[in-house]
């Protein structure tokens, strides 16, 4: 089943962060809790990270992508 289904999940994990990997922040002077903006051909949508080391470093993760439309993530500029 996905995650973002479980009612109980959602109601302990109050915020959809964006996972990303320790040393690939340091090289972008990121640190923990700063506010980002992720882009693709899509879109984009802004995110507050999450410093981990259990994210492979060229990827950005989020246990809880819902949504593919602008304003899915019910977040504002």
């Amino acid at each position: 089943s996905w995650g973002s289904q479980n009612a109980w999940l959602r109601q302990i994990t109050s915020q959809n962060r964006l996972f990303v990997h320790n040393r690939t922040a340091a090289g972008l002077g990121l640190v923990d809790d700063d506010w980002v903006w992720i882009e693709s051909i899509n879109g984009k949508v802004k995110g507050q990270i999450k410093l981990v080391d259990g994210v492979n470093p060229d990827t950005v993760w989020t246990w809880n992508a819902i949504g593919k439309r602008r304003g899915s993530w019910g977040l504002k500029d």
